[in-house]
């Protein structure tokens, strides 16, 4: 991704974009960063490292034999060097028989459990608590490498960031866990993550049933995977996004639709006085050739105030539009848009120029196994058009080409059914419990809604009214939607029935 266009929020896909971006995307790598949430050396648990083999992998991708769900699995090496990678635990609430929630790490440093949502649960269920850093953020980098600088490092320095290699961890580790603490050597572990780390819960669910129990996945783009600039999915983000706004206020979107053809007009006819500070940004543009980035990252603004609009930001889409209809001014209501995204983002003023060079991890994966788009929009559109390179065979090439040397995965329906997360094979794992926030442009390409049966162990699609990307992984707040308070406790009624506690 950057998942990058949809992911990122406070406890998931928060990337270090330093590819090239999409206004999501670079918006949402520099999250980690800037955000006011608390990291694990502050976190009552303290901090706790194991070590972890930097290579799992078995399988050599690159033979001819590896063939069906081994096609994954990336071998780089046949090292048994290791790594220091951060956990956190905490038995608070712990019973003896309880279960284990599994929070699973994002590509961001470790947040602390409780900023989740996972302690709720864990009273409720008498459930010990961990998470696990993801590799290559935070404090947990192979090769003795620094997780902030890497700006300045190289492709080669990410060769064990595979998909393999982030599965293997979590399992490795949570073995690991059981096997040290003999209250927990038989403890159920149900899995917890959003968005990228929901695409990794439910992974960890339908290929390693032995070891994970159940899983709960939010906001993960399972139809997103497309690499394709045909693909129909393309344009998704933004159509949701449109439904969304008109959704809420007619009045508003027509006016930002208007707005958004005058900044163009503005644009096109090389009228940039002025538009560092109306815009709110850290530099004007100066010439025709950055229209394109500019329209992009201001609908990306309007766009990740909409996915985020979360209490811990203070609502930036409703702030949006109610800035929208005190004007009618179209560099007012721009300005305001991208004031919002600002603050939420923890920024003074919007860095909007995209770097398509330089060598981070989260853009690595995305050209290696997480192929997600970036944000297009139809010339129908509230923000369109703004259109792929159809001149690509992948929408991904020019940046990973650019900062990796090489051209990205094949995304598409045969890349889903390669990692198992097509529909057919969800629908046949069970107790895979899949969450889609209504308010979140990431639904679009979402799980696609399919009929559980009438058992509840059935793998199953919760659509989450009046929320947005992630929402339901966040600890509660006074302020949360009903839809959203109605969704937590249908999934905690969920996980008892999992775990037989209702009987």
């Amino acid at each position: 991704m950057r998942f990058h266009v949809y992911l990122p929020s406070i406890l998931f896909s928060v990337h270090a974009a330093y590819g090239e971006v999409s206004a999501l995307t670079q918006s949402a790598s520099k999250r980690a960063s800037r955000r006011s949430v608390t990291l694990p050396y502050n976190c009552p648990e303290g901090q706790k490292f194991l070590h972890q083999l930097v290579d799992h992998s078995t399988i050599d991708h690159s033979q001819p034999n590896a063939t069906g769900a081994d096609i994954w699995k990336q071998k780089y090496s046949g090292s048994n060097a290791t790594f220091l990678q951060q956990y956190v635990l905490n038995d608070t609430f712990y019973r003896p028989g309880g279960p284990i929630l599994f929070f699973q790490g994002n590509e961001e440093p470790l947040p602390c459990l409780a900023d989740t949502a996972i302690p709720e649960h864990a009273k409720q269920l008498g459930a010990m608590m961990v998470s696990l850093e993801h590799r290559y953020w935070g404090s947990s980098c192979p090769f003795g490498l620094n997780c902030s600088d890497f700006p300045s490092r190289t492709t080669h320095d990410l060769r064990a960031l595979t998909l393999d290699n982030v599965l293997h961890d979590t399992v490795k580790f949570l073995k690991w866990l059981k096997q040290s603490d003999d209250r927990i050597e038989n403890a159920p572990i149900i899995a917890f993550g959003g968005s990228y780390g929901g695409f990794l819960s439910a992974l960890l669910r339908i290929h390693f049933p032995g070891e994970i129990f159940g899983s709960l996945a939010t906001s993960l783009p399972q139809r997103g995977f497309q690499t394709d600039p045909l693909n129909e999915y393309v344009f998704g983000f933004m159509e949701w996004n449109d439904m969304v706004y008109y959704d809420v206020s007619v009045e508003a979107t027509a006016k930002i639709k208007s707005a958004m053809n005058d900044l163009r007009a503005c644009l096109a006819a090389g009228k940039f006085q002025g538009m560092k500070e109306q815009l709110n940004l850290c530099y004007g543009p100066n010439s025709t050739e950055q229209n394109y980035d500019l329209l992009n990252w201001i609908a990306g603004a309007y766009l990740q105030n909409l996915q985020y609009n979360l209490g811990i930001y203070d609502y930036p889409f409703y702030k949006t539009i109610n800035a929208t209809l005190e004007t009618d001014n179209p560099m007012v209501m721009h300005g305001a848009a991208v004031k919002y995204f600002n603050e939420w983002n923890g920024v003074n003023c919007s860095d909007w120029l995209p770097n398509n060079t330089a060598v981070d991890p989260y853009g690595y994966m995305r050209c290696t196994y997480l192929p997600h788009f970036d944000q297009y929009a139809a010339p129908s559109s509230i923000w369109g058009p703004l259109l792929p390179d159809y001149t690509q065979k992948h929408l991904l090439d020019p940046m990973c080409t650019a900062a990796y040397g090489f051209q990205c995965v094949d995304g598409g329906e045969q890349f889903i059914r390669r990692i198992g997360l097509d529909t057919e094979t969800v629908q046949s794992t069970d107790r895979l419990l899949l969450v889609e926030n209504l308010m979140d442009p990431t639904t679009y390409i979402g799980m696609e809604f399919f009929y559980p049966g009438n058992q509840r162990n059935n793998s199953r699609v919760m659509l989450v009214d009046g929320s947005s990307h992630g929402a339901d992984l966040l600890v509660s707040m006074e302020s949360d939607s009903e839809g959203l308070k109605r969704a937590r406790s249908a999934q905690l009624n969920t996980f008892k029935e999992w775990l037989g506690m209702g009987a």
